[in-house]
């Protein structure tokens, strides 16, 4: 599958492979358009916390002073199983704001005991 200006066959097998691949790239683009020490912040939000991460470290590795990685953000980022993280925090964040959802008490509580099954509710 190709998409845009995209060609050949990918050869990466995993998320490291990817931080190389991306930082090879940036080099190029780097050189391309003559912006050798600029500043160099990675964003991303949602499924780029699985991309962000390796992708910086990459970065660090090739330690090329060409490029200046100063920092990363990620917004409301998939950290690991999708299903798992939302169930981890949910219990806490429904604790946390129940001054604005208004639950009532016997509610909450049946809902953080089903929510930690671990508790031996």
């Amino acid at each position: 599958m190709q998409a845009g200006f995209t060609q050949g066959v990918p050869n990466i097998t995993n998320e490291v492979e990817l931080g190389v691949e991306f930082v090879g790239f940036y080099q190029q683009f780097v050189k391309a358009f003559g912006i050798q020490g600029w500043d160099l912040y990675l964003t991303g939000e949602s499924y780029a916390g699985y991309y962000v991460p390796y992708i910086a470290d990459a970065f660090i590795t090739a330690n090329d002073p060409d490029i200046h990685l100063k920092g990363i953000a990620i917004n409301d980022p998939i950290i690991g199983d999708g299903t798992v993280q939302q169930q981890i925090i949910l219990a806490d964040y429904v604790e946390y704001w129940n001054n604005l959802l208004f639950l009532n008490n016997s509610f909450l509580e049946d809902f953080v005991c089903i929510s930690r099954p671990d508790q031996g509710c």
